[in-house]
């Protein structure tokens, strides 16, 4: 325990740990702050939905359109992109989602959406997006700045899943699920704590320490889920990972896991699974194929969802996974917070009009 603490204090000098363990805070507060906004939106006619973010910000947009499959009744995309679909139209609703507010490929579609009479929804802390919301009289969530995008997955996903739900767009019992949500949220932050030492993420973290990390769920609300995962081990650890889902994989990655067997042995294959959710065969070719490539890979693992209801099974592997990447940065004698090529590439951009 003294030397996780020693690695903590001598790496973590913007406090990335205490942003992971503020996430039960923050589900409470973007819930409560969502649920009290006026959102001039509700009656209007929708008819699909179109979530605008890049990065950190766009990661709850995934989970909602995951959510969406199953429980509403209308048709909702993530669009990572500078434009929107042509069909987006005044019966479209436009989240458009950036936690600093001056995201420029989500800038840019949401002009595109403005000129295409899309109705508006915008979640941020501030910054240009709160203008432009300002301006065209959206509705607008704001919540708390301070952190990295990465960091707020809890005020920008339950920011907008709790306005979609206010707006009768998803069929959740949000209220509900939360008690429990927040409770159990709490509970692992206590879990996964370095007092702990890092409970089972920490040791998960030494099992995937040097390896590039392939993040495996099935195709639903778990898919956004492994690629949070991808995102936080290349972000807070500095180190290479991807993620990709089944069934699909069984139709040509698995056939991939042959040549260059020096290489595949540094290669750490994680399953992200819910046996409650995933469908019976998705579950059983995860078994079979993990059992295939446990000859090939330096490891296969599964880690599978806990909680009482949905929500609560979501945010148990984020937070495994936001913890095993923050302690995955400390073995891997790094600072969880600087980003430093992205950095890099934006000052490049900034040069090009």
């Amino acid at each position: 325990m003294d030397h996780l603490h020693y690695l903590i204090n001598s790496l973590d000098k913007e406090k990335m740990l205490e942003a992971i363990e503020s996430f039960p805070r923050q589900i409470k507060e973007a819930y409560d702050i969502a649920r009290v906004v006026t959102l001039k939106l509700e009656g209007k006619n929708i008819q699909q939905v179109v979530i605008l973010g890049m990065g950190g910000s766009a990661i709850g947009g995934e989970v909602t359109v995951g959510l969406s499959q199953k429980f509403s009744k209308i048709p909702m995309f993530i669009n990572r992109d500078y434009d929107v679909p042509r069909w987006v139209n005044a019966s479209t609703l436009v989240v458009a989602v950036s936690y600093s507010g001056g995201t420029e490929e989500t800038l840019s579609a949401l002009d595109v959406a403005i000129k295409q009479g899309a109705q508006l929804l915008i979640v941020s802390s501030g910054g240009q997006i709160s203008d432009i919301a300002k301006k065209q009289k959206a509705d607008l969530i704001t919540i708390p700045d301070g952190l990295q995008p990465r960091a707020a997955f809890g005020f920008l996903f339950l920011a907008q899943i709790t306005a979609l739900w206010k707006l009768g767009l998803i069929d959740i019992p949000l209220d509900i699920w939360m008690e429990d949500a927040v409770k159990e949220a709490t509970f692992r932050t206590h879990q996964y704590s370095p007092d702990e030492i890092g409970g089972h993420a920490y040791s998960i973290a030494r099992d995937l320490h040097e390896k590039i990390v392939a993040v495996f769920s099935g195709p639903g609300f778990l898919a956004p889920i492994a690629a949070r995962w991808k995102g936080q081990i290349c972000e807070n650890a500095k180190t290479l990972a991807y993620h990709y889902q089944y069934p699909e994989m069984n139709h040509n990655e698995i056939v991939g896991w042959k040549q260059n067997p020096e290489l595949l042995k540094n290669i750490a294959v994680v399953h992200l699974v819910d046996e409650d959710e995933d469908h019976y065969r998705v579950i059983a070719r995860m078994d079979k194929t993990g059992q295939m490539l446990a000859h090939y890979a330096g490891g296969v693992y599964f880690f599978h969802t806990q909680g009482e209801n949905l929500l609560s099974k979501i945010f148990s592997l984020v937070q495994l996974g936001d913890y095993v990447s923050y302690y995955l940065a400390l073995l891997n004698n790094e600072n969880p917070t600087p980003v430093e090529a992205i950095g890099v590439l934006k000052a490049h951009l900034a040069t090009i009009r």
